[in-house]
C-alpha cells in the first residue's frame, strides 16, 4: 500500500513460470498443460499442481499459463513450500505438476522424475503465452525514500552500480562470471550446475535495464487480474526511467 517508483529492469522473462510435471505422466503422453488438464488422480480428482504458495509469485505466473490455455478451472492449487518440498513432492506423486526455477527443473529431470511441459527458456512458447517482454525482476524503491536529495543521490549510486553490473555481465562468458562471483556467492552450488544457471539466465537478462511501456503492458495483464488482489497502476505513476537515463550517461 506504499507507492513506489520502478526504476529498472534486470531481467524481461519470469525464470520461475516454469511448469514440470512428473516423469511417468509425460511418458503416458502428457506433454502440455491442455493434456495435463483432462488427468485424473487415482481417486478421481483434478491434477494437483504446486506453487510454493498460493499468491505467490509462482501462483501468479503459473495460473496466468493455465488460464490463457484455459484450462486453470482444471487443476486444484496447493502451497508445496520450498525447494525439498516441492521436489519431494513431485517425486512422491503427492503433486502431479510444479511450478519451478531453473534449478529445480534441472534437478527433477535429470534425477529422472519430472519433465517440462511448460519451459520459459523457449521464446516462442513465452511469447504466445505473454505476448513479449516483461519485467519480471526489478530495481524499485519507495517514492518517500527519493524525496529528499540525499536519498535520491544514494539511489542513483545504486542504479548506476546495478547498470555497469548488468553492461559487465553481458560482455562476459559464463565462465567469466562465475569465476567473479562463484566463490563469493554460489559455493554452494555444484560449480556445472552454478553455471548452467548462469548461462540460462543471460539469455533472459534485461541488459539495457530498460521499462518499455509495451513490456509493462505485458505484465499489468498478469499482475493486475480477478484474483490476484492487486489494483491497476498506470504506467506513468510507477515507472520512473530517469535513474537509469543518468546512469547511462555516467552520471
Amino acid at each position: 500500500g506504499k507507492k513506489s517508483k520502478m526504476l529498472m529492469a534486470t531481467d524481461n522473462r519470469c525464470s520461475y513460470a516454469n511448469i514440470i510435471v512428473r516423469k511417468e505422466l509425460h511418458d503416458k503422453g502428457i506433454t502440455d498443460v491442455t493434456k495435463l488438464a483432462q488427468h485424473k488422480r487415482d481417486d478421481g480428482g483434478k491434477p494437483v499442481i504446486a506453487a510454493t504458495g498460493i499468491g505467490s509469485g509462482t501462483w501468479l505466473y503459473g495460473t496466468y499459463v493455465l488460464e490463457q490455455a484455459g484450462v486453470n478451472e482444471a487443476f486444484n492449487w496447493v502451497g508445496g513450500g520450498g525447494l525439498k518440498t516441492m521436489l519431494g513432492g513431485l517425486k512422491a506423486g503427492q503433486f502431479d505438476a510444479i511450478m519451478a526455477v531453473p534449478a529445480w527443473q534441472f534437478a527433477a529431470e535429470d534425477d529422472g522424475y519430472g519433465k517440462a511441459i511448460y519451459d520459459v527458456a523457449d521464446l516462442e512458447t513465452w511469447n504466445k503465452t505473454f505476448g513479449g517482454n516483461i519485467p519480471t525482476t526489478i530495481v524499485y524503491v519507495l517514492e518517500s525514500a527519493i524525496s529528499d536529495s540525499e536519498n535520491a543521490e544514494l539511489t542513483q549510486k545504486y542504479v548506476n552500480a546495478m547498470y555497469q553490473s548488468m553492461q559487465w555481465m553481458k560482455e562476459q562468458s559464463v565462465d567469466g562470471i562465475y569465476d567473479a562471483i562463484g566463490q563469493s556467492y554460489m559455493a554452494s552450488f555444484d560449480p556445472a550446475l552454478a553455471k548452467r544457471e548462469i548461462a540460462y539466465y543471460k539469455a533472459m537478462w534485461q541488459y539495457d535495464g530498460d521499462i518499455a511501456r509495451a513490456d509493462y503492458e505485458n505484465g499489468a495483464k498478469v499482475w493486475f487480474r480477478p484474483g490476484t488482489k492487486m489494483d491497476a497502476i498506470a504506467y506513468e505513476d510507477v515507472v520512473d526511467m530517469s535513474f537509469l537515463e543518468k546512469a547511462r550517461k555516467g552520471a
